[in-house]
Parts: C-alpha cells; sequence; structure tokens
C-alpha cells in the first residue's frame, strides 16, 4: 500500500509549541522591562535630552567669552534665548540659582550656572483656550475677607480645575497699563492650587499654561478692595467744661487718606484718657485702666470733676481695619473746670399757706448765673 506524505499531528503541536515559545520570546526581548522598544526610546530620549544639554553648554561657552569670564544666570538665559536653543518649548526662572526648560517633545531640563542636566518628561497638552478655563479657575480669599476691612495682608488662592497638566500661573498686572507679567508656579494638574500673599488692593488675574509656555488670553480676577493700613491722622478735639465736668468732642477726626495701594475704612470708635496730676498718670474710665474701652461714641464726659482745677485729656481713634492713633499723633489738651462765684439778686416769697397739716411758701431768685442752687434755712433746719 503506497503512504502519502505529510505532516502529523504530533508534529504539528510540536510545531506550534515551538511558535508559542518563539513569541513568548520575542515579545519578552521587544516590550519588557529590558525590552527593545523601551530601550529605543530610552535612548531616543537620552539622545535629544544629550543634545539640548550640549547646546546649552554652547551657550555657556558664548556667554564667557562675550563676558570674558563665569556668565551669570540671567546671562546664560538670555544668550539661550538668543540662540533660539528650546525654540518650541519654555524656559523659565526658578529662582535666582536655577532655570528649567521644558522642550517641545516634553523633556525637562534644570539649567544653573554650573551644569545642565535632564530631570525628567512630562506631557505637553494642547494650548489651552477660553473656552477651556471658562468657569474654571477659582479665586478665593479668606470667607468673609471680601466683605470685611482689615489693616492685614490677604491670602489669596487660586484653583485649577482644568483637566489635563496645566500649570497656574497669575499676575498683579492691569492688563490695561501695558504688557502683563505672568507669575509661575509649581502648581499643575486638575485639583492644584496655590495660595499668594496680597499686600495691598489690587486686582488678581489667575490663568493657566501648558508645559511649553502656551496660554489663553483671557483670565480670572478678583479685586482686592479692602485692605487699609494707614492710620487715622492727629486732630484736636474738642473740649467744653463745666465746674464739675469736662466733656471730650472727637467727631472731627478724620481716618487716613485714600491711596491707589490702601484703602479708606472710616472712623469707627474713640477711647478717651484723662490726667488729675498734670500727666504724671492717666485713667480712663477709672484709675485700673489708662483709657477707656474703644467707644462708637465720639463724645465722652468725665465727671465728678474738682471746679477751678485743670486737667488734660487725650483721645485717640480706631478705624474700621483696627489702625489707631500713632502715639506719637495723639494730643494732649489742656481745660480747667468752671468756676462759679456768689451770686446777688431778688429774692421773693409768697405769703405762707397755713392749713393743719403742712405750711407752705415759695421763694424765688431772680440771676443771671447758671448753675445756681437755692439753699434756705428755716430756723434750725438748713434746706
Amino acid at each position: 500500500m503506497k503512504r502519502e506524505k505529510g505532516i502529523t499531528l504530533i508534529a504539528l503541536v510540536v510545531t506550534i509549541i515551538l511558535l508559542l515559545i518563539l513569541v513568548g520570546v520575542t515579545i519578552r526581548i521587544l516590550g519588557g522591562e529590558e525590552g527593545l522598544i523601551k530601550r529605543s526610546i530610552e535612548s531616543k530620549m537620552q539622545y535629544e535630552v544629550e543634545y539640548y544639554k550640549e547646546q546649552v553648554e554652547i551657550a555657556r561657552g558664548d556667554t564667557m567669552v562675550d563676558k570674558q569670564g563665569k556668565a551669570t544666570l540671567d546671562e546664560l538665559l538670555k544668550k539661550i534665548e538668543e540662540k533660539k536653543v528650546f525654540e518650541g518649548g519654555y524656559v523659565r526662572k526658578v529662582d535666582d540659582t536655577k532655570a528649567r526648560a521644558t522642550t517641545k517633545e516634553g523633556y525637562i531640563i534644570e539649567i544653573t550656572e554650573e551644569g545642565v542636566k535632564g530631570v525628567g518628561k512630562e506631557t505637553v497638552e494642547k494650548a489651552p483656550t477660553g473656552e477651556l478655563i471658562k468657569g474654571k479657575i477659582g479665586i478665593t480669599i479668606k470667607p468673609g475677607a471680601e466683605k470685611e476691612w482689615t489693616n492685614e495682608d490677604v491670602e489669596v488662592t487660586i484653583t485649577n480645575r482644568v483637566e489635563g497638566n496645566y500649570y497656574i500661573i497669575y499676575s498683579m498686572d492691569n492688563p490695561l497699563d501695558g504688557e502683563q507679567r505672568w507669575i509661575e508656579t509649581e502648581a499643575h494638574g486638575e485639583g492644584a492650587s496655590v495660595t499668594i500673599t496680597v499686600e495691598t488692593n489690587k486686582i488678581i488675574y489667575a490663568n493657566i499654561r501648558n508645559a511649553v509656555g502656551e496660554r489663553t488670553n483671557t483670565y480670572a480676577s478678583m479685586e482686592i478692595k479692602k485692605i487699609d493700613k494707614i492710620s487715622p491722622p492727629k486732630f484736636e478735639a474738642e473740649i467744653t467744661e463745666t465746674t464739675r465736668s469736662i466733656t471730650v468732642d472727637a467727631s472731627s477726626a478724620k481716618d487716613g487718606e485714600k491711596t491707589k495701594e490702601y484703602g479708606q475704612s472710616g472712623i469707627e470708635s474713640y477711647s478717651y484718657s484723662i490726667s488729675k496730676d498734670g500727666g504724671t498718670t492717666w485713667q480712663g474710665e477709672n484709675e485700673e485702666t489708662e483709657w477707656t474701652e474703644y467707644k462708637n461714641e465720639s463724645k465722652y464726659t468725665f465727671d465728678e470733676l474738682l471746679q477751678g482745677k485743670e486737667y488734660q485729656v487725650r483721645v485717640k481713634v480706631k478705624d474700621k481695619a483696627g489702625n489707631e492713633t500713632k502715639e506719637e499723633d495723639i494730643i494732649t489738651q489742656k481745660k480747667e473746670t468752671g468756676t462759679v462765684s456768689i451770686a446777688s439778686g431778688n429774692i421773693t416769697y409768697s405769703e405762707p399757706n397755713w392749713n393743719a397739716e403742712t405750711h407752705k411758701a415759695s421763694i424765688t431768685l431772680s440771676t443771671k448765673v447758671s448753675g445756681m442752687q437755692i439753699q434756705y434755712q428755716v430756723g434750725s433746719t438748713t434746706g
């Protein structure tokens, strides 16, 4: 019987097993932890990073030749910009000692006066648009701070709610005044936030940029306008007296003038002080305190004083932001309580009205002297 040639079932199984082994080995070689594909990508990245590092060093050398010595970081960055080393990318100064560049491929290059190194890679998102950030850049300040006056710095928090690798940037320059300078931050990614300190009244503008510096032409903004750090200026109060009291009227006090940096919150309260011994000691409501508590009333009366005696009085004010009259601006004013001489006049009396229980008569003193009281004596009884 003639036998037909062909592959046996066993040979087919063996062949398939060998092919599977070969495929597994190939995949491991190409795509494993140490695979050819990964090594190829890493080699490409290393090559490109080394290229940028070399270009930075060339720029450093050119700068040293121009300056005939060591190049400062600012001088080096200027030369890098001139030579367009990171064209299509973005270079920013982190601080006085280093700068960071992101290449168009997303490589991060750190530059110092001493050297340059690659420090990683990041995602380069598409250029952000006004529509992309609409309603997604939040600017908030301490709750209540937008309504209440303060004489302290204000903390402002900027939050990014845009999905993707976008960095928060902000500005304190009004775009209507000229070129707007944007301040860089390290905060990036959805949910990132940055808190900044604002010392004077101004508008805060917030924006985002991608890894290579592309940003929107719009922004979110918030106006800070309730900072007042100016103390009320010196003033003289109006002082009036009676025989037993001195009244201080501080209604003429004004708050510090409004400026571009600070607002005018307005006078809110007043504090008073009196000296009964020529300025050696001072007291407020009582001898335990040097000043009265701050009061909303602009007038205050010190009573139960001695007539015909000189007293010294002071008053200071506080505005709604908490600024007080400076110590050197508090004016001491002297005032003597009044005196009353014995008055003369016509005394008239009525005929007594007699009855079984009471005996009444009226006495009238006609005089132009105010503050007088009639004293009388009936027999041995004094009224």
